[in-house]
């Protein structure tokens, strides 16, 4: 197996002082191998941070995973390896996962690089078979691999709210804005979607504070349920949360909408509060030509929102 890195003591111990190796905060990057695999169409992404574990993987089905023999050829030249073919490479012809049922055929590795340019790990991408990968496919490999290491530091930046356990405003503008800008660049169709609870002050009125931070985390999670792993959700502020999701067009709006409608309703039906939750939506299409920016984007849609449930009394 190829050295890892030059300093492999160095790369361990920034990691564990960033708080990435050693915890459960695998789940962070979640968000980033389902997005690589949907936009990639590849069955696997892994990211691997350490000499002896792999921090997060997707596997969308069953298809090979890749080893840290192949991905040690990628942190050690400190350069993204693509191979097209397994079979066709004379330096992995020979390997065990060639031998495998689902055998690998597909990969592609890009370094992920600490805040002092220590190598940390690898983004990587496998098939069980061949793939094709042109230079647009390298550029957004390498802009995921960007998020990868803004979530590394993410635990010094705040990114989380408290309340809800989403993404805050700091950390939803700053992943959704580089997934708008991979967006714009293949032109893959977005959409945001804002929420607001209806009647809020007047639940804060007539049941206080405490109620109303139950209600924003009911909310919370009826908006995680609703939509796929792989859309940003956040909650902006208070009573306002945020999904921006890609390849979502006009088309695609009604489905996660109708879910939301269902599933606000599911909850209305169990909920033993003396109202039901209502809500306001609004929704924008990214129109590249129109938005600039994604605060733009978002508050184009919070200028559309419209009542979706009528708050009703149970008393």
């Amino acid at each position: 197996m190829p050295q890892l890195t030059a300093d492999e003591a160095l790369r361990v111990a920034t990691l564990r002082a960033l708080g990435v190796v050693g915890t459960a905060r695998g789940r962070r990057f979640e968000h980033i191998v389902r997005v690589a695999c949907r936009l990639f169409g590849v069955p696997v992404a892994i990211v691997i941070a350490d000499s002896d574990r792999q921090l997060h993987k997707l596997q969308r089905a069953t298809g090979p995973v890749p080893a840290l023999s192949f991905c040690g050829h990628d942190i050690r030249c400190g350069e993204a390896m693509v191979v097209l073919d397994v079979l066709e490479d004379k330096r992995f012809r020979d390997h065990a996962l060639l031998a495998q049922a689902s055998p690998l055929r597909f990969f592609a590795a890009q370094p992920l690089c600490g805040p002092e340019g220590t190598q940390l790990g690898v983004l990587c991408l496998a098939a069980d078979r061949p793939h094709c990968f042109g230079h647009d496919d390298r550029a957004l490999l390498r802009d995921l691999a960007t998020l990868v290491e803004d979530e590394m530091v993410a635990r010094q930046l705040a990114t989380s709210d408290q309340l809800t356990g989403l993404a805050n405003r700091r950390g939803f503008f700053d992943f959704a804005s580089k997934s708008l800008a991979l967006c714009k660049r293949l032109a893959i169709p977005a959409t945001v979607f804002v929420v607001q609870i209806d009647g809020f002050e007047a639940i804060g009125e007539q049941h206080g504070p405490r109620v109303c931070d139950d209600v924003e985390r009911d909310m919370a999670a009826i908006i995680a349920m609703t939509f796929r792993t792989s859309d940003a959700v956040a909650r902006l502020s208070r009573n306002t949360f945020c999904v921006f999701a890609s390849k979502v067009n006009e088309n695609g709006c009604s489905v996660p909408l109708a879910r939301l409608a269902a599933n606000a309703a599911a909850y209305n039906q169990q909920s033993k509060r003396p109202f039901s939750l209502a809500y306001r939506v609004g929704t924008m299409i990214y129109d590249p030509t129109k938005h600039t920016s994604l605060r733009e984007l978002v508050a184009a849609a919070r200028g559309r929102l419209v009542i979706m449930h009528d708050m009703t009394s149970r008393q």
